[in-house]
């Protein structure tokens, strides 16, 4: 019997590890996107405030507004102002 205790413990020591393993491994895609959405940001920010002669502050403002008034997400916002800035010079938008 101790066998099987022992087996059925361990089973339960894995399931819980798998369990924590799965978590981290989510925890580590969210932490992975919302780094790559305030890179978007940033390089949003950093394209509006060139292009307007604004703050970095205001540029994030103006971003917020607009996501506002559309119902879209700041980072959504930003990915189509770092889009359309690359177009505009002439590189591809997904580059």
């Amino acid at each position: 019997m101790v066998g099987t205790s022992s087996r059925s413990s361990d089973d339960r020591t894995s399931a819980v590890l798998l369990e924590k393993v799965a978590a981290l491994e989510a925890e580590n895609a969210q932490l992975r996107a919302a780094q790559t959405s305030q890179v978007v940001i940033e390089q949003a920010k950093s394209a509006i405030s060139a292009r307007l002669g604004v703050s970095a502050g205001d540029a994030f403002q103006f971003l917020c507004s607009v996501a506002r008034s559309s119902g879209r997400d700041v980072s959504e916002v930003a990915a189509e102002v770092v889009a359309r800035g690359r177009e505009a010079h002439g590189a591809p938008a997904n580059s």
